[in-house]
């Protein structure tokens, strides 16, 4: 029996003493951030499971796990002894109402889920009693302490707005006294305050109450270096207590069972009015952007000309390293944006793929490499991949990628008008490969903050309809791929910025990398995909000469 055998034999005993027939354990802390901290990560303690988004259910037979297209083939490779589905073709609740027909007793914590997630199980399971107990802590002994970060000041020439004019703007668009703001790093954003509670995202784990007449409420346990004009600072533990008798509303990332079933006045809720003044990037914050992708593309060059020439055999590990390095060549550069993903061969078939001791594999002579890599700048946060082939690719990888080569440049030529979604654009990317019969497993772009998280909402660019509408400012991820099991992974993302030309929008591609040319069959390519990728070489040598070695400089000529 290994240990997470052991942990799932004990968490049924408790399950057993307090008579329950089903157990919800969420990979969220009490916070909801997509990043859980692993001291609070108590699905990945249970199940080993190292992805961002999953959900376990334990009944007294069966142990299932829900995860997203991304995850899937790692869930299989993680999980031992689970039923895997993927939640996008079956809800967890819907699992649960189809195997239980009787008056069952569902325990979950319910600071660990968003109300708007309660109310759909409430929906979906009709003969269930929820129990809001929280069993994985009962027997989680050796769980860590939070750690105690300090709150810092994310400077004015980095942010384009002081936080008074930020709390004065959101507080104008409030439908009540006051506006519970559960999510962390729209606090963060709000008050232009970074920490280090988050492994890759900036972001502090604090709370807040904005009020109409502009002032806020912040609740952390954290040190600030900066006193905040218009804020009164709380212990965290007395957020609960500050919201006794106010009117105010909240997004449905709110979390906390109990006070969703006491008080009326939380059923209120509004959409997060921080989220879109968040996503639509001012002029400095779009300049701040445009900086951070000039010095991480230096970096990316580097790498990739080091690929290019270089003969010995490395690990996927060490490859991840060898980047990092050269991102550390700037004085600017603070840290990843998220854990590196370096996947060679079949492991590259994994979306969502991280290198372990026991997985880490040797890049040889012969298969394709995908690295998926970010970094976080004072003012700005990237996110780039790129597909390198390893020695001769066959003519089946060339066409699969150069598919995927037509789908990011139609992706990255549009134009587009005013009102539309990523679920309208979305298609684009993906024409070229459902032409063939193939597709991939996960949403085409997403959003990406300014020194902040890496994915951000609600933009996206996806299959999901009810999208939020583009808009000038907003930063996306452009990254179609295809995924063979078991063979290997294809995968190009840059970030674009939402530009205006009168009453129509387009993108404006900031990442700065090469695209491996060895992959490409160019008899796929019409001319106007041959033009876009030339100009965008072009441009990369234009942007970034006078940073590169003269070795670097020729080498992106003659791509």
């Amino acid at each position: 029996m290994n240990i997470y055998q052991d942990r799932l034999k004990k968490l049924r005993e408790q399950i057993n003493t307090h008579q329950l027939d089903v157990l919800i354990v969420t990979i969220y802390d009490e916070f909801l951030s997509e990043y859980t901290p692993i001291y609070a990560n108590r699905l990945r303690w249970l199940t080993g499971f190292t992805g961002s988004n999953g959900l376990a259910i334990i009944t007294k037979d069966d142990s299932v796990f829900f995860t997203d297209g991304r995850y899937m083939l790692q869930a299989e490779k993680q999980l031992d002894g689970y039923k895997i589905y993927n939640m996008g073709d079956l809800s967890p609740y819907a699992w649960i109402n189809d195997n239980f027909k009787q008056h069952i007793k569902i325990g979950f914590d319910g600071n660990l889920i968003g109300y708007k997630s309660i109310v759909r199980a409430k929906s979906i399971i009709k003969e269930g009693t929820f129990i809001n107990i929280n069993l994985v802590d009962q027997i989680w002994i050796d769980k860590q302490e939070k750690p105690q970060s300090k709150l810092f000041a994310h400077d004015l020439k980095y942010s384009g707005l002081d936080h008074q004019s930020k709390i004065k703007q959101i507080a104008e668009k409030l439908d009540a006294d006051a506006y519970v703001i559960a999510c962390p790093e729209s606090v963060s954003w709000l008050l232009n305050i970074r920490a280090n509670d988050i492994d890759y995202n900036p972001v502090a784990l604090t709370r807040a109450i904005l009020y109409k007449n502009a002032r806020v409420d912040l609740f952390t346990d954290a040190t600030l270096e900066n006193e905040l004009a218009e804020v009164n600072i709380f212990p965290l533990n007395s957020f609960y207590d500050k919201l006794k008798g106010l009117d105010y509303v909240t997004d449905h990332n709110f979390a906390n069972y109990n006070i969703v079933n006491q008080n009326d006045k939380i059923i209120k809720h509004q959409e997060n009015p921080i989220l879109i003044a968040k996503a639509c990037k001012n002029d400095i914050e779009i300049q701040g952007a445009i900086n951070a992708h000039i010095e991480d593309g230096v970096a990316l060059c580097k790498f990739l000309y080091y690929m290019a020439h270089q003969n010995d055999q490395l690990s996927e590990i060490a490859i991840a390293d060898k980047l990092e390095n050269f991102r550390k060549e700037s004085k600017n550069y603070i840290s990843p944006s998220f854990a590196t993903i370096c996947g060679f061969r079949e492991n590259g078939a994994i979306i969502h793929y991280h290198a372990s001791k026991e997985s880490n594999k040797q890049v040889t002579k012969e298969g394709i490499l995908l690295i998926d890599s970010g970094g976080q700048y004072p003012y700005g946060t990237t996110d780039v991949t790129r597909t390198i082939a390893i020695g001769t690719p066959t003519s089946e990888q060339k066409e699969n990628f150069t598919r995927v080569l037509k789908g990011h440049i139609a992706l990255a030529q549009a134009k587009f008008p005013v009102g539309t979604t990523g679920s309208q654009l979305d298609a684009l990317a993906r024409y070229h490969l459902w032409q063939v019969g193939r597709d991939y497993q996960h949403g085409t772009g997403h959003g990406v903050s300014c020194f902040l998280n890496v994915h951000e909402g609600p933009q996206r660019i996806s299959k999901a309809s009810g999208d939020s509408i583009l808009m000038p400012g907003m930063i996306l991820s452009n990254e179609p791929g295809y995924y063979k099991q078991n063979e290997y992974g294809i995968r190009i993302e840059n970030l674009m910025i939402v530009r205006q030309d009168i009453d129509y929008l387009y993108f404006e591609t900031i990442t700065l990398a090469p695209i491996d040319c060895n992959l490409i069959d160019n008899s796929l390519l019409d001319r106007s995909e041959i033009d876009w990728l030339k100009s965008y070489h072009q441009k990369i040598i234009t942007k970034l000469s006078t940073y590169l070695d003269e070795s670097v400089v020729k080498w992106l000529q003659s791509l």
